[in-house]
């Protein structure tokens, strides 16, 4: 089972030698980080510099728990 994964939106080059900017980054954790907790964590990159990433914790679901909504 996979237990983390991340993905990340980037930009255009512009220059021939860069490599494109991050402009997204989302990291996910399932089983938990430092912390014991699941955690999906979120940060963006404007004007050359990152902002404060947003980090939200999450709580483990009891097995008898619906956490998804049957259609």
């Amino acid at each position: 089972m996979v237990t983390q994964f991340m993905m990340e939106l980037q930009g255009l080059k512009t220059v021939d030698s860069e490599y494109p900017l991050r402009i997204l980054h989302f990291n996910t954790c399932i089983r938990g980080d430092w912390s014991g907790r699941p955690v999906i964590e979120q940060n963006t990159y404007y004007r050359m510099q990152w902002g404060t990433p947003l980090r939200r914790e999450g709580w483990k679901s009891h097995s008898d728990e619906e956490t998804v909504v049957r259609c």
